[in-house]
């Protein structure tokens, strides 16, 4: 690829960003964005493309010839990490590690999604302080985090271009996410129970909405500044006080959600401070309150 090939993004001619895990809700919120800056998005079916494959990997970058690889087909749902480990490590760290190294050898740039649970096992902070890049990674002892501790490790070694993308939890239209999963469970449980439903308050994350994500992430490829960046709204919510929260905004009862028993072994803080973003002048994630009141705003009627 020239040099002037080789520039920001959306700044080449005719850009084009080869993009695998469509189906993630990050993915569906980044197509359009990229979309609508004139960047064409090429996703090719795990049919189209075996990720398992060096060979069919190394084809499909020879004959798209993209300026960007995108994978967003990391797996965050922890019961299913823990169901399947060889799965799991697949998808989190075995793909990666095959992309970054046909990216490396193609001098192509690598898009990889990973999330906060590198940072299990770390420190245990009652108020929620953030995590920022700088600092150091737990010991993860789940699939899912182990799993993608080593995608993040493979990506380094293999390839210098890399943009590597801690997310929070995802909210949004277009799939599975922290919403929809905290409306499930509420009607789950008040379909059995009379009683409140219990969630953890001590569980800190940095909830983020995907089209907020996907907005910044346009303004992060636009660089070529490479590196670990966290990439999620601004504060840190417990489940319990995401989910009252979101209660609020829908003009329902916030006593049906109550403070469940702490366990004795109180999780890690997972809140991720977006540090680089905001060193670098590029940070527009506001709060994750705001972030879901933009959400709310939008969705339409709340489901029933």
């Amino acid at each position: 690829m020239s040099d002037k090939e080789r520039g920001p993004l959306v700044a080449v001619e005719e850009p084009l960003v080869l993009l695998f895990g469509a189906e993630n809700l990050l993915a569906k919120a980044l197509t359009p964005a990229l979309l609508f800056r004139d960047v064409r998005v090429c996703s090719p079916t795990p049919e189209e493309v075996d990720l398992e494959d060096p060979a069919a990997v190394a084809l499909a970058l020879e004959e798209e010839r993209p300026h960007l690889v995108a994978y967003l087909g990391t797996d965050d749902d922890a019961a299913r990490c823990e169901a399947d480990e060889a799965g799991a490590f697949q998808r989190n760290a075995l793909s990666p590690h095959l992309l970054a190294v046909a990216c490396g050898d193609a001098g192509v740039p690598l898009l990889h999604l990973s999330g906060d649970s590198v940072f299990e096992g770390g420190v245990v902070d009652a108020g929620g302080g953030q995590r920022g890049e700088d600092r150091p990674l737990g010991a993860p002892e789940s699939v899912l985090g182990r799993s993608l501790a080593l995608g993040e490790m493979l990506v380094r070694r293999h390839t210098r271009e890399h943009y590597i993308v801690r997310v929070g939890p995802l909210f949004g239209a277009g799939g599975h996410d922290l919403v929809s999963s905290l409306e499930a469970r509420l009607a789950a449980h008040e379909a059995r129970y009379e009683t409140p439903l219990a969630l953890g308050d001590d569980d800190w994350r940095s909830p983020t909405f995907a089209i907020a994500a996907a907005e910044q992430l346009v303004a992060l490829l636009s660089t070529r500044r490479f590196g670990t960046y966290h990439v999620a709204n601004q504060g840190a919510a417990t489940t319990l006080g995401f989910c009252r929260e979101l209660l609020s905004l829908q003009g329902e009862d916030t006593g049906r959600v109550v403070a469940r028993e702490p366990s004795e072994a109180r999780s890690a803080c997972r809140a991720l401070d977006p540090l680089l973003l905001r060193v670098h002048g590029l940070l527009s994630l506001t709060s994750w309150q705001d972030a879901l009141a933009r959400y709310v705003a939008t969705r339409g009627p709340t489901p029933r």
